[in-house]
């Protein structure tokens, strides 16, 4: 899971360097809103053991994973040297995103690939799950392992 985390970190800190005002502006709102898409998912998997609540969480990230892949190779492919040392403008915004990461990966994601492995015969749960794991292997992250 380790590796994960920072490979997403990696894949944020990559990017097209804008010189505007503000130095990064993209990149910084970018990495905003992926901290957000997983907030909001810490906070609904944490809220509920409703079947219902699950799925929606997990169609919600998924589709806001789904939404910043494009972002996210072009961030890689421009700039791919952010990996090991990322902008000073961007470090506050990635030690949220870091933080916020961790906590997503080590207890909330963990937690629906038990609940999801409880109730395997909801096929509406699995396949958001499948649709999941999809997008974030498309990011260029490990598939979510659900076969315990």
């Amino acid at each position: 899971m380790r590796k994960c985390i920072l490979a997403m970190a990696l894949i944020l800190l990559l990017g097209i360097r804008l010189w505007g005002a503000d130095g990064y502006v993209e990149e910084k709102a970018l990495i905003e809103e992926m901290t957000r898409v997983m907030e909001s998912y810490i906070a609904a998997n944490e809220s509920s053991d409703a079947v219902e609540t699950m799925i929606q969480a997990i169609n919600n990230l998924g589709a806001g994973f789904e939404s910043f892949i494009p972002k996210m190779k072009e961030m890689a492919e421009k700039n791919p040297d952010w990996g090991d040392n990322p902008p000073e403008e961007l470090k506050e915004t990635m030690d949220r995103y870091v933080e916020v990461s961790k906590k997503f990966f080590m207890g909330s994601l963990g937690r629906a690939v038990e609940y999801a492995n409880k109730h395997q015969d909801n096929k509406t749960l699995q396949e958001a799950f499948g649709k999941l794991n999809l997008v974030m292997s498309q990011m260029g992250g490990r598939a979510i392992d659900d076969s315990n």
